[in-house]
């Protein structure tokens, strides 16, 4: 099961049609990315998806409920974020959401491998 399916994006991003579906993903992905980036640690849905030399990392599918949860908000936060804002000139910081990094705090001492 990935961290967030395309059901669950749409569904948050209230996108009832398919024609954005492939930006949708991108953005998702996307926003996997700025997740890894803000705890510095590379994410796998799976132990088998771990390569031989990954060094920072954790494994979405063996964490406990509220970690999923926490890493599911943040995601879905950071998606809703690129894409209400993906055609917006901004003056505004958007890397500073602090429920975003809210979600995240638990994960600074989270044991890897």
């Amino acid at each position: 099961m990935p961290i967030v399916s395309l059901e669950a994006a749409k569904s948050q991003l209230n996108v009832t049609e398919n024609d954005d579906d492939l930006l949708i993903i991108t953005f998702l992905n996307a926003a996997i990315g700025m997740v890894e980036h803000e705890i510095q640690l590379d994410i796998y849905e799976k132990n088998e998806e771990v390569p031989t030399n990954a060094v920072d990392f954790i494994v979405y599918s063996s964490l406990k409920k509220s970690k999923k949860a926490a890493l599911e908000a943040a995601v879905m936060l950071a998606l809703t974020t690129l894409y209400t804002y993906r055609e917006s000139e901004l003056d505004v910081d958007l890397s500073q959401n602090p429920a975003f990094k809210a979600c995240l705090l638990g994960f600074n001492n989270v044991v890897i491998g």
